[in-house]
């Protein structure tokens, strides 16, 4: 099979899906398929959905060929290799696999595309897929090219793992000269070609090593089954992840020394702490960190040039209400949320605006195979956040415009907001409302 003008589909972009995906676009079309609507707008936006500082630089860094689309059969339709990489949930009470997910990507490449060449990187059980084999010629298909290439990636750091595999495995349906096999060799022979599947796996394991910067990789071709047991007997899988602690701190930091702080009344950091637990029981912790700076802008309610005023207002000027007011810029919590708190006058009204996007993180859930938003904590913003000094209006003389005589007032306010509790304001973090006005003789 030729490299050069390869076609790939991948089904599914969860940490496995995603970075094969990114790995085989450094050198060819890529297709990553998802049934998440969010997800395929974020990859075409090059923005990862998963959290894998890999995956995120090549994203935004490098000249990838990858799109993404919800449309599955479109993706297939002409691709040479459509990689599975679907979420197959594990039942360690009843040594039970759910791989569902995996024949409805195969019974859809079937439909539209039947020369393709599928290859699973999904964990499944010994035999899965000489299985398939014997289920698909019983059920009277023509053609099934399939082959199994286990990954051995970590979360988080999945993309390099692939760019500095341990070792490359690809299985292919070997005849097993032995009578309990018989009808499982006879079922491959009737929907494929094996010689052809051998070169083809080569292919594909050469695909892989043009992606990856590591050189000299060990490369194993074997039967699928054999393939099968080295991952299940290798590796041990995440079977839970959870936010086992989280809260704020009261300052910020540097990322390159984190024992470099700032606190700041309106700047703190939200953390959260995700435990880890794999299949053979052992865990481990990792703490996801948001720093939050808030600043407060002012925005004068609907005031052009010059502001005037009656001498009543002047004489009678004083804060008749404030108010505070959360405004979503998006459809979804990821958008900001635009927060205003208005001051109301008796002749004129300011508003002090500022836009705050809510932290968050993401936990695997190994039920659904899928990375989910979880909300980081935040501290409190309301009207209490805002201390503001009694409203001043000071004579500042007679003055004339083109049109007549006047009087110059100046209006001044002292504001602190202060989000941070924990910290002390100075005399720096208080912010002056002002402005001139004048009441027109004329």
């Amino acid at each position: 099979m030729d490299m050069k003008d390869l076609k790939i589909a991948v089904a599914g972009t969860g940490y496995v899906g995603l970075s094969i995906a990114t790995l085989l676009s450094q050198h060819h079309q890529v297709t990553a398929v998802d049934v998440i609507p969010e997800k395929v707008d974020m990859l075409n936006r090059k923005q990862s959905p998963i959290q894998d500082e890999y995956i995120e630089k090549y994203l935004s860094e490098k000249a990838l060929n990858l799109t993404a689309t919800l449309d599955g059969a479109k993706a297939y339709s002409d691709a040479d290799f459509v990689v599975i990489a679907a979420p197959t949930n594990y039942d360690p009470v009843k040594n039970y696999f759910d791989t569902h997910h995996i024949e409805d990507v195969i019974d859809l490449v079937l439909s539209v595309n039947p020369d393709a060449v599928m290859v699973i990187k999904s964990t499944i059980p010994v035999g899965y897929c000489r299985g398939l084999y014997l289920k698909y010629a019983r059920k009277g298909v023509k053609k099934f090219n399939l082959l199994f290439s286990p990954e051995f990636l970590r979360e988080s750091m999945a993309l390099y793992d692939n760019l500095y595999p341990s070792r490359i495995i690809v299985g292919y349906p070997k005849i097993i000269d032995r009578p309990e096999f018989a009808e499982e060799n006879e079922a491959i022979r009737s929907v494929t070609d094996v010689n052809m599947l051998q070169e083809v796996a080569r292919t594909f394991a050469a695909l892989l090593q043009e992606g990856a910067i590591k050189e000299n990789i060990d490369t194993l071709f074997m039967g699928m089954k054999e393939a099968e047991a080295v991952k299940l007997f290798a590796n041990t899988y995440l079977t839970k992840q959870e936010v086992v602690d989280e809260g704020t701190l009261p300052y910020t930091f540097s990322e390159d020394n984190p024992d470099e702080k700032w606190y700041g009344v309106n700047a703190y950091t939200s953390y959260a702490k995700i435990r880890s637990t794999m299949s053979d029981g052992r865990t481990s912790e990792k703490t996801e960190y948001r720093q939050i700076n808030i600043n407060p802008s002012t925005q004068e309610g609907l005031v052009l040039g010059y502001l005037y005023i009656t001498q009543d207002e002047a004489d009678n000027f004083r804060l008749v209400s404030t108010s505070f007011n959360e405004i979503p810029l998006g459809e979804n919590e990821i958008n900001p949320h635009r927060f205003v708190y208005t001051l109301e006058y008796n002749c004129f009204t300011v508003n002090l605006e500022f836009d705050v996007f809510y932290p968050s993180c993401t936990v695997f859930d190994p039920a659904t195979g899928e990375q989910k938003t979880h909300w980081m904590p935040m501290l409190p913003l309301d009207k209490n956040c805002f201390t503001v000094s009694e409203p001043e209006l000071r004579y500042m003389g007679e003055n004339t415009d083109e049109n007549g005589p006047m009087s110059e007032y100046y209006y001044r306010q002292e504001y602190l907001f202060q989000v941070n509790r924990d910290v002390e304001p100075t005399e720096y973090d208080y912010q002056l409302l002002s402005r001139h006005m004048y009441v027109a003789h004329y």
